[in-house]
């Protein structure tokens, strides 16, 4: 099991609607190549773990490198691990307005809920992430 993550800026604030978008097509793509994965915002940052088949993740990174809505894309870190951290999650997410997701859309967490446990490299990125971008 591959993994790839990355970090990226919004070129812009990122709606509501823009979100629902991006979330929509990601699991789309995700579910076609069986990837899954965990996509973190806010505030116009993005954090993206991708897990699957070396090839699949590598198209999906490839098409964001192409996508208008993104600038300062850095991949952080690629891998191998034996299994997956998110098996159950075509994408989940997170974003700063999180009443409206809560109601509309399954998989949506609350991230302060998540203790993200475990060695893996990319959780800690993650639980990093997540300690460090809250709005208080």
């Amino acid at each position: 099991m591959d993994y790839l993550i990355y970090v990226s800026t919004a070129k812009r604030l990122i709606t509501e609607a823009d979100l629902l978008d991006i979330l929509t097509t990601s699991r789309e793509k995700n579910l076609k190549y069986n990837v899954t994965g965990v996509l973190l915002y806010n505030e116009g940052a993005f954090i993206q773990m991708l897990e699957g088949a070396y090839e699949h993740i590598h198209l999906i990174y490839n098409r964001l490198l192409q996508d208008p809505r993104h600038k300062n894309i850095i991949k952080l870190v690629e891998g191998n691990s034996m299994a997956r951290s998110f098996p159950n999650w075509s994408m989940g997410f997170q974003t700063i307005n999180s009443e409206l997701f809560k109601k509309i859309l399954a998989g949506y967490f609350d991230l302060s809920e998540r203790k993200f446990e475990g060695p893996h490299p990319g959780l800690l990125m993650i639980r990093t992430f997540n300690q460090n971008n809250r709005l208080h």
